[in-house]
Formats: structure tokens, C-alpha cells, sequence
């Protein structure tokens, strides 16, 4: 059953705000699970087999996310310039800033160092080289930001595609795209070699190179998201309740425990993360409740982005310079967790507040000449829609 959303659509939508930083709380509490700190090792292995996979859920949710995003809040005059300005100037400070202090601390802590540590993730592009030293970088988590680079310089260019597809067709295509990761998934699982190992995942590397961290591959996740936000802007989004999306979300998380680690990383969850998504953004459409709309998950969700970021360094060196071999027991293992948790907020909000914003607020806005079109350079073609709704989407 369609559902018309009527013309007035809300410039902000703060569900997808709040859903943000428990995106990024799934990837704290898989590292957390990592680095098995309880004592006992039946609760180690519990705790790593239950959690570990929210890592892999909570990074597909940010790519969904992120081309769900993009598409609400492309501006009706938006340039290609100014969007890849607005965007690296998003990420780029955050990132240099965790990008020197991973690099300070690994001296610091004695850790071993070499040029595919430092190089490559200092420009993004480690993530295209298959070593784990290079993956790992400075600061493990932010490969997944030398994906979000290449979304955003292709993201003008498939959303121009994307947005010539007819309403009623949109469905088939995002049905289409969510075959073709199975399908990739597969291959990789089937095909790709099976040596060497991973210490710390149960697969070859070349199958968690070849699903995880190849930005082409999960661009077809930020691809949906692209889809995903037609879909509603276009009044074609199925209804469902915050108790039916939850349902279906545990139903996959659940999937994504039992299946092989290829298949959950990147292709069992994309359909009921896609579902929350949509069910989030709607509620906020229409005025219903929801349970991310409060003051306390709107300010989490604005810190998210830092709070990814730091987590990882706090979570590591913490922990590293307490001893390699300290465990606790349960309780006391959640309570550390808990001021691990603290901590790394407290830094997240002073990267946001010191870094982030300040940066947005200096760099992120068109010029003046830019905003009435006199530029310098002849004018970079505008990134339109006339698929939108009369009223544009969210700024």
C-alpha cells in the first residue's frame, strides 16, 4: 500500500540523527568483545560470538545510512564542487586529528611502525591495499572513511542515474542491488582464496579483504541507501511500525550470528537495516513517535561521526597500558566497559565541538560568489532532481 507523504516535508529528521550513534555503539561494543577482557573463557567467547558481529552490522548501517542521507538533503542548487567541498571538509579534520594521535600513541606505546601504518591511511586510501598493516593503519576504524571518499566522488554521478528511474520501478532496482551483493558475497566465499588466515576472524583474509573492505563492493550498500531514500521521497515506502522494523532487525541480527561471516558482514542485514532506516525517517514525515527523537539521542547522534573515531584509540591504549594479560570478571568487566564508554564520549564531544564544528562552520558553506554563481572557473553542473517532492527535502 502506497502511502502519500504529502508536500510539506521537515527540513530535519532527527530519527536518523539519533540512529547514528547506535550505529556507532554496535562498533564500540564489537571491540569491546575483541579484546575479550572478562576472565572466564566460556564468557569471553560468548560475549565475542554475540557481539563481534554488531561491528560488521554497525559499519553497513553507516553505509545505508550515508546514501540515504546524501539523497534527503541534497540541496535543490547544490553544485558538485560545493558538495565534495561540504564533505571532505566533514571528514577530513576529524580524521587527521585521530590520524596523529593513533600515530602518537602507537610511538608512545612502542608499537611497531611502518610506512603502509602511516601513508596510506593518512590519505584514505589504505583501504584498496590488501595488508592488514595498511587496513589497520593508525587508527583501525577509519578505512571505513576511505570508502565514504569514494561514495562521495561517485555519489553526483550515480544519484543522477538513479534518480532518472521511474517511481513504480524503484522497488525492482533495489531488489536488483540487494541480489548483487549476495551474488558478490558468494563468489568471494567460493572462489577467492583460502589462505592465509585471520587470528582474529574466522575466515581467509582474501574473503574479508574481497567483501569488507573493497570500497566498490560496499558501495552497493550506500547505493540502497540512495534507492532506499527515493523510495519514501517518493511515497512508495511500505508502513511498518517501530515494533515490526525492531522485530525484523533482530530476526536478521540473529541471521547474521548463524550464517558464514562473509554472508553476515555485508549481505544479511542490508534488507532490515534498510527497514529501520525507512521506518525511522517516516515517523519523523509524519509526526509519530519515535524513539530516537529525544534531546539526549539527537546530541549522541551529532557526536557519532567523533565518537567512531575515537573509540578505537581509547579502547586499545586503555587497555594496552593496563596490561596485556588483565581481565576482569563479568561485572566488573561491564562496569570498565561502561567508563570506557564515558571516557570515549567525553572525547567525542571535544572533537566535535573543537574540531568538527568549527570546521563546518569555516569551510562548509558555499562562498558568496558561489551562492549567486559567480564563480571564477565556468560553473560545475548542478545536481538536480525532478523526481523530488515539490518542497525539496531536508538542508
Amino acid at each position: 500500500m502506497k502511502t502519500k507523504l504529502g508536500s510539506e516535508l521537515p527540513t530535519h529528521i532527527p530519527s536518523i540523527t539519533g540512529l547514528r550513534f547506535i550505529a556507532a555503539a554496535m562498533v564500540f561494543v564489537s571491540h569491546i568483545a575483541q579484546n575479550r577482557i572478562f576472565n572466564s573463557p566460556d564468557t569471553n567467547e560468548a560475549f565475542y560470538q554475540i557481539f563481534n558481529p554488531a561491528g560488521w552490522v554497525g559499519v553497513e548501517f553507516f553505509f545505508i545510512l550515508s546514501g540515504f542521507v546524501l539523497t534527503w538533503s541534497l540541496k535543490d542548487n547544490d553544485t558538485v564542487r560545493s558538495f565534495w567541498r561540504r564533505r571532505v571538509v566533514k571528514i577530513f579534520p576529524n580524521h587527521l586529528v585521530t590520524w596523529f594521535a593513533g600515530l602518537l600513541l602507537m610511538i608512545i606505546a612502542g608499537e611497531a611502525l611502518n610506512l603502509f601504518h602511516v601513508i596510506p591511511s593518512a590519505f584514505l586510501v589504505h583501504t584498496w591495499i590488501p595488508r592488514m598493516d595498511a587496513l589497520t593503519g593508525t587508527n583501525g576504524p577509519n578505512w571505513s572513511l576511505g570508502c565514504e571518499l569514494v561514495f562521495y566522488l561517485c555519489f553526483p554521478y550515480i544519484y543522477r542515474f538513479i534518480r532518472k528511474i521511474r517511481p513504480e520501478h524503484l522497488w525492482g532496482w533495489f531488489a536488483a542491488v540487494t541480489a548483487t551483493i549476495f551474488a558478490w558475497t558468494s563468489l568471494v566465499f567460493f572462489v577467492f582464496p583460502e589462505r592465509p588466515g585471520i587470528v582474529w576472524a574466522d575466515m581467509p583474509f582474501w574473503h574479508f579483504w574481497g567483501v569488507y573492505n573493497l570500497p566498490p563492493v560496499r558501495m552497493l550498500e550506500f547505493t540502497l541507501g540512495i534507492l532506499l531514500a527515493r523510495i519514501v521521497l517518493s511515497g512508495r515506502w511500505i508502513s511498518l511500525s517501530w515494533s515490526s522494523s525492531i522485530g525484523i532487525f533482530a530476526v536478521g541480527y540473529l541471521a547474521v550470528l548463524l550464517v558464514p561471516p562473509e554472508y553476515g558482514m555485508t549481505t544479511v542485514a542490508a534488507i532490515p537495516l534498510s527497514m529501520v532506516i525507512a521506518t525511522a525517517a517516516t515517523a519523523d514525515l509524519r509526526g509519530t513517535p519515535s524513539p530516537l527523537r529525544g534531546p539526549r539521542m539527537i546530541w549522541l547522534g551529532e557526536i557519532s561521526f567523533a565518537f567512531y573515531l575515537v573509540h578505537y584509540l581509547i579502547l586499545h591504549f586503555t587497555l594496552k597500558a593496563l596490561g596485556e594479560n588483565v581481565s576482569w570478571s563479568l561485572f566488573v568487566g561491564l562496569c570498565v566497559s561502561t567508563v570506557l564508554l564515558l571516557v570515549t564520549l567525553y572525547f567525542a564531544n571535544l572533537l566535535y565541538r573543537w574540531v568538527e564544528l568549527p570546521a563546518m562552520r569555516r569551510w562548509g558553506r558555499s562562498p558568496d560568489g558561489m551562492k549567486h554563481g559567480s564563480l571564477v572557473c565556468p560553473p560545475v553542473e548542478k545536481i538536480d532532481d525532478d523526481t523530488r517532492s515539490p518542497s525539496g527535502a531536508a538542508s
